[in-house]
């Protein structure tokens, strides 16, 4: 059974993978273009140094993922929470009524309305002529 830590724990341990994740980018990234460098002015071989800074540029960002991730959660969830509130309500509620209509009428065997073969829209059952384009049905 997991061990749930307290809210400072947790704080702490972000706070220390935060600082831990730009430490290492800092060195990452300064190995990373100092090797080239170094080749250039000491000895080509220093040009190696550039691999071993990608051997610190991923698990720093690694690290400050971890470290930022439940703020970055927190953003995403306040800044596209809304819109998906205003979506559902906005077009959730016709496309429910739509197939509660849809099966209601598969259930009662009742379907008084059919669809346009030209435009697809939908029309009443005994039309001789859609009312949206016009055309002749049958």
């Amino acid at each position: 059974m997991a061990v749930l830590m307290s809210e400072e724990e947790h704080a702490k341990k972000r706070k220390k993978f935060t600082i831990l994740g730009i430490v290492f980018l800092i060195i990452g990234f300064g190995l990373f273009f100092g090797g080239p460098i170094c080749a250039f002015l000491v000895h080509p071989i220093l040009g190696l140094i550039s691999m071993a800074g990608v051997l610190f540029i991923v698990p720093g960002f690694i690290m400050l993922s971890l470290g930022t991730h439940r703020a970055l959660a927190a953003y995403t969830a306040q800044s596209v929470g809304p819109v998906g509130v205003e979506v559902a309500h906005n077009y959730g509620k016709p496309i429910a009524k739509e197939m509660a209509e849809g099966v209601k009428d598969g259930l009662t065997g009742e379907n008084s309305e059919i669809y346009c073969k030209y435009c697809g829209n939908r029309i009443d059952s005994d039309s001789d002529f859609c009312k949206y384009c016009g055309k002749k049905l049958n």
